[in-house]
């Protein structure tokens, strides 16, 4: 007898565990190991993404460059990229939207740097005929990498770009085979501290403020499917961003987790300026100083690009 007053209660639990698991929205979002994600990590170790109604999985990928490809194969629902990529990506016949930014530029940030192999070039005029590793070609860090060339009066043409992994830019710059990189941090903080390279220029204080450093895009087509998601998405990354100005050591550590470097390297990390909401007008900058590079074959519709 108990057993069968027992089973109508165990198939209702079931039914309304199984109609709970079946309310979360499952979202894959790629991102690279780089601490603009920290609000991505914090919502998802702090549980404001399941708070929320999502199944968030952070799969990180090498470059900002795949990010593209992974999404119009369904493997990443959501991708976190360099701003720019979503300009190219556009700009090649590709119909992605920007959903919420990560960051935007702050000219006292030490995030960001050029870096010379020890002894090496002493200003912009000395990495003519160098070799100068930059994540990837044609990615934000080449494109400021060139545009801070040109503002100080060198022609980029007559610099020689290579792609090179962050990971690696520090062993490169050791052996020789280059003679200088644009990175980030972790990486810029590495090859500082274990001298394999010495700080050349900040760059960021030669940027104008306020633009988009990187942003969480998705395709056009899931984007209008899942607005509600997308919503809950913004709005656990804000709640992550008022975790970790409450608790900044907590939310230092939750990167430390999906970034994975040495302690004195997490320790030392610039965060960036965090900011949710991404509006057309921060990504003007890149549409500017991409066109004057070339690399778009016609002037972009920044709202457009956008979603509300």
């Amino acid at each position: 007898m108990k057993t069968s007053r027992l089973a109508p209660a165990l198939g209702i639990a079931l039914a309304l565990w199984a109609a709970g698991a079946a309310a979360q929205t499952r979202i894959t979002v790629a991102y690279t190991a780089v601490s603009e994600f920290m609000p991505l990590f914090v919502a998802k170790e702090r549980g404001y993404f399941a708070k929320r109604g999502l199944e968030v999985t952070p799969q990180q990928l090498a470059l900002s460059g795949v990010m593209p490809a992974a999404l119009q194969s369904g493997s990443v629902q959501i991708a976190g990229v360099a701003s720019p990529v979503l300009l190219q990506a556009n700009d090649s016949g590709m119909d992605l939207v920007g959903l919420a930014g990560t960051s935007v530029h702050n000219p006292s940030s030490k995030a960001i740097g050029l870096v010379v192999r020890s002894g090496g070039a002493k200003s912009a005029a000395d990495l003519v005929g160098k070799k100068i590793a930059v994540p990837g070609l044609n990615a934000a860090l080449h494109i400021i990498g060139r545009k801070w060339l040109a503002d100080q009066g060198v022609d980029p043409r007559k610099v020689t770009f290579v792609e090179g992994a962050f990971p690696q830019m520090g062993d490169l710059l050791k052996g020789g085979s280059i003679d200088a990189a644009v990175t980030a941090d972790p990486f810029l903080g590495r090859i500082l501290q274990s001298g394999a390279g010495t700080l050349l220029s900040p760059l960021a204080p030669d940027l104008p403020a306020g633009f988009s450093n990187m942003l969480y895009m998705s395709t056009r087509a899931w984007q209008q499917a899942h607005g509600p998601a997308i919503a809950s998405f913004r709005a656990a990354l804000a709640d992550a961003l008022d975790f970790a100005a409450a608790h900044p050591d907590e939310a230092r550590a939750d990167m430390g987790k999906y970034l994975k470097v040495p302690a004195p390297v997490l320790a030392s990390l610039t965060v960036p300026a965090y900011k949710v909401p991404l509006a057309g007008s921060e990504l003007q900058f890149w549409a500017d100083t991409m066109r004057q590079q070339g690399m778009l074959r016609k002037a972009p519709d920044l709202a457009a690009m956008v979603a509300k």
